[in-house]
């Protein structure tokens, strides 16, 4: 797996590199609808998830472990240096923690929002190559305004494989649209604060 950053000043990285095991989603049976959700009846959520997926899922979990435990994290990205102040480095994996999968449908949209202050970090990650356009758009805090229409500022990939990480702060507005006529398949993954104040 590579982690890269994307833009100056916003904790956003992208991910490349995160081979995992297909998750069949032939079956009707296979998910369910996701009735916690309020944005939108056209996600689904896939429950049930083959052990091998579970397996590599953490072992990508050990190097995103690295990367937020890095000292070098906090200097080069201001945001979690000035947020967290070192409590990064404390970051632990867990791997009895399952990832969501998630099957947004055609015509799926989630407003612009920030996260709970519950989440440290979200990992979203692409389950197969999925439509143009419908990766996370991360929007632009200071165009947040009734006139104005939200800007994206970043992107993220579409391409099996990829995703991003980004760090709940101030400046990671981001909503989802699907505007094509076929699946988005994700796995989902937030990381709470909690994770943050396991002992060393």
């Amino acid at each position: 797996m590579q982690i890269v950053p994307t833009l100056d000043d916003f904790p956003v990285f992208e991910l490349s590199g995160v081979d995992l095991p297909n998750i069949p989603i032939s079956n009707e049976l296979a998910y369910e609808e996701n009735l916690l959700s309020s944005v939108s009846n056209k996600r689904k959520e896939i429950i049930d998830i083959p052990d091998n997926f579970l397996e590599r899922w953490h072992q990508h979990g050990a190097t995103i472990e690295q990367f937020i435990t890095d000292p070098q994290l906090q200097i080069n990205t201001p945001e979690i240096g000035a947020m967290w102040f070192g409590k990064n480095q404390k970051f632990k994996w867990n791997n009895d923690y399952p990832p969501r999968i998630l099957l947004d449908g055609a015509g799926f949209y989630m407003e612009p929002h920030l996260d709970n202050r519950d989440v440290f970090a979200v990992v979203i990650v692409n389950l197969q190559d999925n439509p143009e356009g419908s990766g996370t758009q991360m929007i632009s805090p200071f165009e947040r305004r009734p006139s104005m229409k939200d800007q994206t500022v970043y992107q993220g990939p579409t391409e099996k494989g990829t995703g991003i990480l980004f760090f709940n702060n101030w400046n990671t507005w981001h909503r989802i649209q699907n505007n094509s006529d076929k699946n988005r398949l994700i796995a989902y993954y937030t990381i709470g604060i909690d994770s943050l104040l396991v002992d060393n």
